[in-house]
């Protein structure tokens, strides 16, 4: 199991909130940690993975 070091949740909102919401939580954060999110909208849910890699 994966120790969460954060969590975003951006259930309910739609782009381009998700993205940008999400990378600048991850700007913030110390390389080796790890982000949570919770999201519900599909485009996101797709977009998010690829731009982080």
């Amino acid at each position: 199991m994966v120790d969460i070091d954060e969590t975003l949740d951006v259930t309910g909102e739609v782009c381009p909130y998700p993205d940008v919401k999400s990378k600048r939580k991850v700007k913030k954060m110390q390389s080796g940690q790890v982000l949570k999110i919770l999201i519900d909208y599909p485009l996101s849910a797709e977009r998010i993975p690829e731009t982080m890699a």
